[in-house]
């Protein structure tokens, strides 16, 4: 049998929990600081453990990602020496 497990975001979904519970009235008033304690700590626990999200490798980083399909096969030149 395996061993039951706990990751990151089983913890975020307990903060999640806490916060809603307390915000419907389920803690008395003496329970607050106790209750609160023990939220702060799996939170810190979990933004602390938190994977790095994994960046997606750029094909090219001199691409443009605006959306805009440039045409660099007939570029616009500027001569600056040109007189009007």
């Amino acid at each position: 049998m395996e061993a039951p497990q706990l990751n990151i975001q089983d913890l975020e979904a307990v903060v999640k929990i806490i916060d809603a519970c307390s915000e419907r009235g389920a803690f008395k008033g003496n329970e607050m600081a106790s209750v609160g304690a023990v939220r702060e700590r799996i939170n810190e626990f979990a933004i602390a453990n938190k994977p790095e999200p994994v960046a997606e490798p750029q094909e090219n980083d001199n691409e443009k990602d605006d959306g805009i399909d440039y045409d660099e096969s007939n570029p616009i030149v500027i001569d600056s020496d040109s007189k009007d």
